[in-house]
C-alpha cells in the first residue's frame, strides 16, 4: 500500500451505494448524520452537465472497461472545495489523467449525492461514493483506487504550483511561477509535456501575460495557440477566449471575432457573452 492509497483510507469516507452508509465519526457529530438529504434540484443551476473524457495507460487500469466519475455540484460540496484551484475538482481530475490510448475515464458534474457532511463528494460508476475530495492528493487517491492510475508526485506538485500561482496578484510573478511549472512538465517527459495539465498551465500563463502592463500579447498568443493544439476543450475552451483578447489588442478584430465564435462553440454557457462580444467587436470593426 503506497502513501496515496493510505491517505485515501485514512482521510476519506467511501461506501457502496447498495449498502447502508455507516461513517466513522466522533459521537458528538453523529447527530449530523440525520441531516435531511438535499434534492438534486438544489445543485447549482449555473453549472452545466459537463462531460470530459480521458484515456489512461491500459496496463494500469482495473477490470472496468471504463470509469465514470460524477462530481457533486451541490452548494455545500462546492463551498467546501478550496477556491485556489482554477477550474475546481473537474479540472484537477482532468489534469491528473495523462491521455494516451486505453480505457476511458469520464468526468462529469452531478446533482446532490447526499452525505453532505462529508463533501466534496464524487461517485464512481454510480456504485461507490467518496467524500472529502478536497484537493489534489485526495483526487489522485481516488484515481489510484478505482482505476489504478498512478499519478506521479511531480505531476501533483505541478498542479499545486498552478494553484499557488493562481493566488498571486502580480502578473509578472505569476508568469514566472507558471513558467517554472511548464518547464517542470516538459522535463517529466512527452506524456506530461502534451498533457491536459500542460495545456492548463499555458492557459493560465497566457492570461497572466495579458494582465501585464503593457500586455505581452505575443507571448499570450503563443501560449494560447499551444494550449489549443494540445487540448482546445480545457477550461471550457478558455484558450480561445484569451486568443480573442490577444488578437483584439494586436488590432486583428476579424481574428478576434473568429476566436470568440469558436469559444462560444466550446463553452455553451458563454453563448450570451459571446453574442455581446461579437456585437461590440463588429461595431469596432465598422469604425
Amino acid at each position: 500500500m503506497n502513501k496515496i492509497t493510505f491517505f485515501l483510507l485514512v482521510m476519506m469516507t467511501s461506501f457502496n451505494r447498495t449498502k447502508s452508509f455507516v461513517p466513522v465519526v466522533p459521537p458528538s457529530n453523529r447527530r449530523n448524520n440525520n441531516k435531511k438529504k438535499k434534492p438534486a434540484a438544489e445543485a447549482k443551476e449555473t453549472t452545466p452537465e459537463v462531460s470530459l473524457s480521458f484515456s489512461s495507460d491500459p496496463q494500469s487500469l482495473s477490470s472496468f472497461s471504463s470509469i465514470n466519475i460524477k462530481i457533486c455540484q451541490n452548494k455545500d460540496c462546492c463551498k467546501n472545495f478550496p477556491s485556489k484551484y482554477d477550474g475546481g475538482l473537474i479540472q484537477i481530475l482532468q489534469d491528473l489523467v495523462i491521455t494516451t490510448t486505453g480505457t476511458m475515464v469520464t468526468v462529469e458534474s452531478s446533482g446532490c449525492l447526499s452525505q453532505c457532511n462529508y463533501g466534496p463528494n464524487i461517485s464512481v460508476n454510480d456504485d461507490r461514493v467518496f467524500g472529502k475530495i478536497d484537493g489534489v492528493l485526495a483526487a489522485a487517491a481516488v484515481l489510484e483506487v478505482v482505476a489504478n492510475v498512478d499519478c506521479s508526485g511531480q505531476l501533483m506538485a505541478a498542479i499545486e504550483d498552478m494553484a499557488t500561482a493562481n493566488k498571486l496578484n502580480d502578473p509578472i510573478q505569476k508568469t514566472k511561477h507558471l513558467t517554472s511549472v511548464i518547464n517542470s512538465l516538459h522535463q517529466q517527459g512527452d506524456a506530461t509535456a502534451t498533457s491536459t495539465a500542460m495545456a492548463h498551465a499555458l492557459i493560465l500563463r497566457a492570461d497572466a501575460y495579458l494582465d501585464c502592463i503593457p500586455p505581452n500579447t505575443e507571448e499570450a498568443l503563443k501560449d494560447a495557440l499551444q494550449a489549443i493544439s494540445l487540448n482546445e476543450h480545457v477550461s471550457n475552451g478558455r484558450a480561445w477566449r484569451i486568443l480573442a483578447d490577444a488578437k483584439e489588442i494586436m488590432g486583428d478584430i476579424r481574428g478576434a471575432m473568429e476566436a470568440v465564435s469558436t469559444w462560444s462553440e466550446k463553452n455553451v454557457l458563454s453563448s450570451g457573452k459571446a453574442k455581446k462580444e461579437l456585437e461590440r467587436l463588429s461595431k469596432k470593426l465598422n469604425i
